[in-house]
């Protein structure tokens, strides 16, 4: 049987990897890291610039996971 992995972040559908776990792991790190350095950098440039957002609080606020998926 065929497998789907749908990327989620939070509630969010981001990405989908057909037949690939490994792919769709390492998928969602890119997204993931990419989301993360995108997200600090609108903070450091906003009015607060002495804030940043650390990784663990990205994490908290950020769920990303896999949902796996069969398909024909």
């Amino acid at each position: 049987m065929n497998k789907a992995y749908i990327i989620c972040c939070n509630d969010s559908n981001e990405y989908v990897v057909l037949d690939d776990e490994k792919k769709a792991d390492k998928v969602l790190q890119e997204l993931k890291d990419d989301d993360y350095k995108q997200k600090r950098l609108k903070l450091q440039s906003s009015y607060q610039t002495n804030k940043t957002i650390g990784f663990e609080e990205y994490s908290r606020l950020y769920y990303w996971h896999i949902h796996e998926v069969p398909y024909e």
